[in-house]
């Protein structure tokens, strides 16, 4: 049986999370970027993210099947308590339950962290992407028209929203990752989704 597991994102995953992310920013529209990022700037990414945000990766006998992530949804402070989230699998782990398995773990830790409101962008038509995000409880708030160039051609991006938690009249801060990651809670939450995986 295969050894499966969740954890934060190290430095030494990024070749594996190019390696995966490199085909996709090149052949498909799923991403804005033109160019696919050099290994010192996707180790920024994370270096930059993890004192706040979460990133995970799913392994299978160590070696990195998929990865998410949540960033800020905007800068301005009054969207503190949102954020926007990503998940990509490795072509040959596709229809496993890897996404599910990464985005429950990963919504488990944005609760407990205190954020409030979640979404995704998905370039249209991506049916896949649209079904995966609606089964995680999504809800199609809007779309884009023609907001993207790629490929020589113009992309609509809807948008999908998920309430991770109720609304106080005043909230407090959402923590860092670097105040819970060595506690159970976190723990409990970085496993959640790991028994949704069926290989």
């Amino acid at each position: 049986m295969a050894n499966l597991s969740i954890s934060l994102v190290k430095d030494s995953d990024a070749i594996p999370i190019l390696e995966i992310y490199q085909p996709i920013v090149e052949r498909t529209a799923i991403t804005m970027e033109y160019i696919a990022p050099s290994l010192v700037s996707i180790k920024k990414r994370v270096v930059e993210a993890l004192d706040l945000w979460p990133w995970l990766v799913f392994r299978v006998d160590e070696a990195l099947a998929g990865y998410a992530y949540a960033g800020a949804y905007r800068q301005r402070p009054g969207y503190k308590w949102c954020t926007e989230l990503s998940v990509y699998v490795d072509s040959g782990h596709h229809k496993k339950g890897i996404a599910t398995a990464l985005y429950t773990s990963l919504i488990a830790i944005l609760n407990i962290q205190g954020y409030r409101n979640a979404y995704a962008g998905i370039t249209l038509p991506n049916p896949t992407s649209v079904s995966f995000h609606q089964s995680m409880g999504f809800k199609h708030i809007g779309t884009y028209q023609k907001v993207g160039y790629k490929h020589g051609k113009w992309h609509d991006v809807g948008w999908w929203a998920l309430t991770i938690q109720d609304h106080p009249v005043d909230p407090e801060l959402p923590l860092p990752i670097s105040k819970l990651k060595d506690t159970q809670i976190f723990n409990e939450a970085i496993n959640a989704g790991l028994h949704l995986v069926k290989l």
